[in-house]
């Protein structure tokens, strides 16, 4: 990519904007090895912009949040869009180019309550045209959480980080909030919503959208924030997970009477593609005996709706042997069922046929393979001292084996009563959220941190998704 602007050969990061008479100057100042730079946009020295006005129509500019900025333009079938931004002080730098065609372009790692404007370029084969200049935007402020890199990035990955943000206050039904980190510690992108709720599953999907639960419901969004779809017909606890035929899938609240007490269940629920009615349903009280407690955890009553029996928290589809896996967080198992008779086929974990013992109600299950899972083990009711960890089990059902093959502890301990996930990455390291101390770690094979940072004191995180920082440049 040319450091330059193909249309008026001001550099990519030059403070000022240049009359075209300074423009042609400093052309001629740079010669051969400035044509040089540009020719691979259909640039030269010779300054083959049309004369006239852009043929850009329906620009568009909102500040969507507070760091992104969202351009939309009427896609054009030809050429290429080159951005540049305008912040105080007249700084121009390009921020991106996309296809003619694509018609919009997200702005990121902006600064809260700071104007902007823009330069949109459109340059075809062997000439551009005159740029459009956009008005300014501001955007608003932010009431997102400090946070503090503790660990620079070292030998890490140059992904970004997805989590929600959520504490016990007055706002826990109102306010939710998220955001997209990278290895320096700046958010890159950042959502709010006072209509929905904190903000605890986050799954980026392969769409470049985002699912969310939001308070116990399924909330689909953009990532200018727009709203594609919600669920609101049952809740949608914990995690849910999108098919590869579209169709929507997540664990679902389903209380019921016990011996004149409502119990707390939940199950699973899969929608069609449309969002619009549940084409398969499984309850865990048709298949789980009532009988099979954790007494400590019965005796709690979560949000008010009835004794916590099974707080089931992660599901994994295997869509080509159409199995769905379980964990049910309370009674320490991992259910594999089978999507067409409803049947489970095994249970790992305690009470299981195999794999007693290993984790105490853990979170977020990662199948690495068919005989491989990464788990947050968050140690709940483990005797005393608690603490948590990141483990990876080695598991043969027809062996009826499972045993630990890796684990990850910190000295000292760390402990995160609730909440956590693991996730490993493509580099090899894996992704750690420690949810109630609102920390996530990336850290090697041999257990070294890679980078960490924490968010301000107070603020809880669910679970934070690595992803590419291309799922947010490709918009």
């Amino acid at each position: 990519m040319p450091p330059c602007c193909t249309n008026c050969l001001v550099p990519r990061d030059s403070g000022a904007i240049l009359p075209p008479v300074h423009l042609r100057l400093l052309a001629l100042f740079h010669g051969a090895a400035l044509v040089a730079a540009c020719f691979p946009l259909g640039c030269s020295g010779d300054d083959p912009t049309v004369e006239g006005v852009s043929s850009l129509k329906g620009i568009e500019i909102t500040a969507v949040s507070p760091r992104n900025v969202r351009l939309r333009w009427q896609p054009v079938e030809d050429g290429q869009v080159i951005i540049h931004r305008i912040s105080s002080g007249n700084k121009v730098q390009e921020v991106g180019r996309k296809p003619a065609s694509h018609g919009r372009f997200l702005d990121l790692a902006l600064e809260p309550e700071s104007s902007y404007s823009y330069r949109l370029t459109l340059c075809h084969q062997d000439s551009c045209e005159p740029p459009f200049q956009t008005g300014s935007v501001s955007t608003p402020e932010s009431g997102f959480p400090s946070i503090e890199t503790t660990v620079p990035a070292v030998n890490s990955s140059d992904d970004v980080a997805i989590f929600g943000v959520y504490r016990i206050a007055a706002e826990l039904f109102r306010e939710g909030r998220m955001a997209a980190v990278d290895r320096t510690g700046s958010i890159v992108w950042e959502y709010v919503t006072y209509e929905w709720g904190p903000i605890t599953e986050v799954q980026p999907l392969a769409d470049g959208t985002i699912a969310t639960g939001q308070n116990q419901y399924l909330v689909h969004i953009d990532l200018d924030g727009s709203e594609l779809f919600r669920w609101t017909q049952t809740t949608a606890r914990h995690d849910i997970d999108r098919l590869s035929d579209g169709r929507w899938a997540f664990l679902f609240f389903d209380p019921f009477e016990v011996d004149g007490k409502t119990r707390l269940g939940d199950g699973i629920v899969i929608l069609n593609q449309q969002g619009t009615a549940v084409e398969w349903k499984w309850a865990g009280r048709d298949h789980i005996p009532w009988t099979d407690v954790n007494e400590q955890d019965l005796a709690s009553n979560e949000l008010g709706l009835g004794q916590d029996w099974t707080h089931s928290n992660a599901i994994t589809f295997d869509e080509t042997g159409s199995k769905v896996l379980l964990n049910v967080r309370n009674l320490n198992r991992i259910y594999k069922i089978d999507v067409a008779t409803q049947k489970v086929d095994w249970i790992m974990g305690d009470g299981g046929d195999f794999g007693a013992g290993i984790w105490d109600h853990c979170h977020d299950p990662q199948f690495l393979s068919d005989h491989r899972v990464l788990i947050f083990d968050n140690g709940y009711r483990r005797p005393k001292p608690q603490y948590s960890r990141v483990i990876e089990v080695e598991f043969d059902p027809e062996q009826k084996q499972a045993q630990i093959v890796w684990e990850y502890r910190e000295t000292p301990d760390f402990y995160s009563f609730a909440l956590g996930s693991a996730q490993a990455l493509d580099n090899g390291n894996v992704l750690v959220t420690d949810g109630i101390n609102g920390r996530v770690v990336e850290v090697t094979r041999d257990k070294h941190k890679a980078w960490e940072f924490l968010v301000q004191k107070y603020y809880w995180i669910y679970k934070a998704v690595n992803v590419p920082r291309s799922f947010f440049t490709d918009w």
